[in-house]
């Protein structure tokens, strides 16, 4: 029997790259054989971890997949089939006052194992998603008109920075976008070759910057971005041993566990340039991962945490070294180039970069009195960035983070204090637009 075409369009976002569908695609299927046909389309479950008969990429970071869509739409197909994941009230357009122009429903998808997980949110692919909605467009041309009007006029062959705001669905936060256009014809604006936007790990500077904007929510037991309410926490292991963390929060929960805590463990044999290493020699360091793991799962545990496969991350953190060090492209970070150095583990992968969301997160820590963050970060760094929040002032607190790919930067604006929002800029490119062939099969209850 013939495969069954799905309209979908394949995107960079930021350091990541998935699938986006729209709700109106995948409405009319049961939620069993919606998961199906992301799990197939992406092609998980693969034993071997190449995703090899699907558009995955292998690792947690090219494995993902977004339902995007207007609010309200496939409305009545939901009611008949079930609805799509997120909170109850996506779909409603306004709720306390606020509106949003875009429903954005993340999944992280698995690649050995047949998992979904919808709980979860990615700043990334958040910027192709903005994109898309008015490459697409999925913003009515009446709106895009209407609102670009009120702006203020760009200089010659400058774009307008057209206003999003886009609801996550996995957490219900609000979350905000400034997507540059064409003045003229109301579509993305392209700038001149080579005159774009460079973020680390990806090639060139091709494509317009995206500015995003996330707002952070106060923890029930503390402050904004504090996850625990407390700005450290000791982790108890079921061996007896600790480790010192701070977990915190910009869309999702993070584990920041120093180097020299973890270096404490008598069950580990680190070499000295740990954070140095590429994320293929890390995954080759003998019980690292499964002691991370552990570390992990052990915080959700501890702190009634919610855990599956994307959610809390867990993050090394350290200095930055004092000859500096090498990218995985072969450029050279300098010692005064980033604020901290950090290696981040995604679904239980070593990942390339540095996620959205533990970028955010990390910022947070860094303008925060008290955290590992901001301990290490101050031990080297005497600026208004470390003692931002100490102040109690309104302040943009910035920092560097040093990966295995090279360096990202983002911003967290405190108010009297206390964090209200993480800003940074990304950039997104549509590679492909079209239909994923799915076995008939799949579509079988």
């Amino acid at each position: 029997m013939p495969a069954r075409g799905i309209p979908a369009s394949f995107w960079r976002g930021g350091t990541s790259r998935g699938l986006l569908f729209r709700a109106e695609h995948l409405a009319p299927y049961s939620p069993v054989v919606r998961e199906r046909l992301i799990l197939t389309a992406l092609g998980s479950p693969d034993p071997a971890g190449r995703q090899i008969s699907g558009l995955g990429g292998g690792v947690s970071s090219l494995s993902k997949a977004a339902i995007v869509s207007v609010p309200g739409e496939a409305r009545a197909e939901q009611v008949i089939h079930g609805a799509l994941p997120g909170v109850s009230w996506a779909d409603d357009s306004e709720r306390n006052g606020q509106t949003w122009d875009i429903v954005y429903r993340f999944a992280q998808v698995g690649v050995k194992e047949p998992v979904l997980d919808w709980s979860a949110s990615c700043g990334n692919m958040f910027t192709a998603a903005a994109l898309a909605s008015i490459a697409t467009p999925l913003i009515p041309y009446s709106t895009l008109f209407d609102r670009s009007r009120s702006l203020p006029r760009p200089a010659d062959g400058q774009p307008v920075l057209f206003p999003l705001s886009v609801l996550s669905a996995s957490n219900g936060v609000l979350m905000r976008a400034r997507v540059p256009i064409d003045p003229l014809t109301l579509l993305p604006w392209e700038p001149e070759p080579g005159q774009g936007v460079e973020i680390a790990g990806v090639p060139g500077r091709d494509e317009a910057g995206i500015e995003v904007e996330m707002p952070l929510e106060a923890s029930e037991g503390g402050g904004a971005g504090l996850v625990t309410g407390n700005a450290q926490d000791v982790i108890k292991l079921e061996d007896g041993s600790e480790v010192t963390v701070s977990i915190l929060t910009s869309g999702l929960p993070n584990v920041f566990l120093p180097i020299s805590s973890l270096a404490t463990l008598s069950t580990l044999s680190l070499p000295d340039n740990l954070l140095e290493l590429a994320p293929p020699a890390l995954s080759a360091i003998p019980s690292l991962s499964s002691t991370l793991e552990d570390i992990r799962t052990s915080a959700a545990r501890q702190f009634s945490i919610p855990l599956s496969l994307a959610s809390p991350k867990i993050t090394l953190i350290g200095p930055v070294p004092t000859k500096g060090y090498s990218t995985t492209s072969g450029t050279q970070v300098a010692p005064k180039g980033a604020d901290i150095h950090v290696r981040a583990i995604s679904s239980g992968d070593w990942h390339a970069t540095i996620p959205g969301t533990t970028l955010g997160a990390l910022n947070v820590g860094a303008g925060t009195p008290g955290t590992v963050i901001h301990e290490l970060i101050s031990s080297r760094r005497k600026d208004g960035a470390s003692r931002a929040a100490e102040k109690g002032g309104d302040e943009v607190v910035t920092v560097r983070a040093g990966h295995a790919a090279g360096v990202a930067e983002s911003s967290v604006r405190f108010l009297n204090g206390r964090p209200e929002s993480v800003v940074m800029v990304r950039t997104a490119r549509e590679i492909m637009r079209g239909e994923v062939m799915i076995p008939e099969k799949v579509f079988v209850e």
